[in-house]
């Protein structure tokens, strides 16, 4: 919030003649859109600014709607297994770091909070949370289906290069496509 008369500055680099005024901006300064007067219009305006610059992954509600948009959209999948403890907290806002945001499209994401004392983790063999597992769901074992597991926030600095070389060899690495049974009459 700027104010007339101790930021003039600002109001000439925008061209601001009047008050109220609103505008969106990226980090940079640059302004990406205006805001309106009637509330119904700001909220659209701030759905479609929010929507357009995101800055963290559209996190999907389970892992289950994550596995099927990921296998439908020809994606890995991102699961980063978390608690409500602030460590997982900061490594969820490490997310909003502008060098993965050309990533957010690339991949299908959810959290899922788990219980290290649960029988579940014990089976994923998950000792420290947060963890981030990208996994290939076009592979049905799920032991064979896990591309690669980082433990987080420490692999946040690296998850950018981790996660630009497995997307290099998503592709190359797709499996073999069945072979339809021949009819008899194409013996």
């Amino acid at each position: 919030m700027v104010w007339a008369g101790k930021h003039d500055a600002v109001f000439k680099k925008y061209g601001v003649t009047g008050s109220p005024t609103m505008f969106f901006l990226k980090p940079d300064g640059s302004k990406v859109g205006e805001g309106g007067r009637d509330s119904a219009g700001l909220i659209k305006q701030f759905n479609d600014v929010a929507e357009k610059y995101n800055r963290s992954p559209k996190w999907v509600d389970s892992i289950e709607t994550a596995t099927a948009a990921a296998k439908q959209e020809s994606k890995p999948l991102v699961v980063v297994y978390r608690d409500d403890k602030p460590k997982s907290e900061s490594a969820i806002e490490a997310f909003g770091a502008q060098p993965l945001a050309e990533l957010y499209d690339k991949f299908a994401w959810v959290q899922k909070t788990i219980d290290l004392k649960s029988d579940e983790a014990k089976t994923l063999g998950i000792t420290a949370l947060p963890a981030l597992w990208v996994i290939d769901p076009r592979v049905e074992d799920t032991k064979g289906a896990t591309l690669k597991k980082l433990p987080l926030p420490k692999a946040a600095a690296g998850l950018k290069t981790e996660l630009a070389a497995i997307l290099k060899s998503w592709k190359k690495d797709a499996p073999a496509p069945k072979e339809e049974p021949k009819k008899e009459d194409e013996k």
